[in-house]
């Protein structure tokens, strides 16, 4: 069973998917945050920075992974999210 089988139908006609390139940013920390993601395909991970410059890698997705869901619940994004392979992203928007 495909993983949008399993969701409301209003629910996922709103899905929509991205492409991504290998080091491409999906969003940054502090961005406003619009949605919630499910990764298809490749790798994600998760960093923020601190105020000296530092990154710290808190995380790394893996296909079939969600992430972000936090961001029902928040204004911003709390962290960024980084390809770090050739990925495919379903995205969830909080909107309709």
């Amino acid at each position: 069973m495909e993983f949008l089988e399993l969701i409301p139908e209003s629910v996922s006609k709103r899905v929509t998917y991205e492409n991504l390139v290998a080091g491409q940013t999906l969003f940054l920390e502090n961005d406003p945050a619009q949605a919630f993601f499910v990764l298809e395909s490749g790798q994600i991970k998760l960093l923020h920075y601190t105020k000296s410059g530092q990154t710290i890698q808190h995380y790394r997705i893996e296909a079939g992974e969600s992430f972000a869901e936090v961001t029902l619940f928040n204004d911003n994004y709390l962290y960024t999210a980084i390809a770090e392979s050739p990925s495919r992203v379903v995205i969830f928007p909080k909107q309709p």
